[in-house]
């Protein structure tokens, strides 16, 4: 009978470490697929529009469970010269990097 309780009990500490792990990626996204869209968004700042890196000083990446998943992935990009705005960009491996515009930062409301 132990032998059956500690089965048991292992299977669903697992069932609920698996469920648990596979919650959270699905509401806070791959750190995998966030760590590319940071990449992928400094080298379209840096080699597209032509700024250098010392001309950025933050980007923020986040993940929306709520969009579609193409418009899932997104970075926000402050300048030095503009730390009242951040650029936001989406990206995905298929279509890349894409503007989306351009908002106050909160650090102003």
């Amino acid at each position: 009978m132990t032998k059956k309780r500690l089965i048991l009990s292992t299977t669903i500490i697992s069932a609920i470490l698996v469920f648990g792990f596979l919650l959270t990626s699905f509401f806070n996204g791959s750190k995998k697929e966030l760590a590319k869209t940071r990449q992928a968004v400094l080298e379209y700042v840096t080699n597209e529009k032509g700024y250098q890196s010392s001309d950025i000083q933050e980007i923020r990446t986040a993940f929306s469970w709520k969009d579609e998943r193409r418009n899932a992935y997104m970075a926000f990009v402050t300048f030095v010269d503009q730390p009242d705005f951040e650029y936001e960009f989406l990206y995905n491996a298929k279509e890349g990097v894409r503007e989306r515009g351009k908002h106050r930062t909160k650090k102003d409301h």
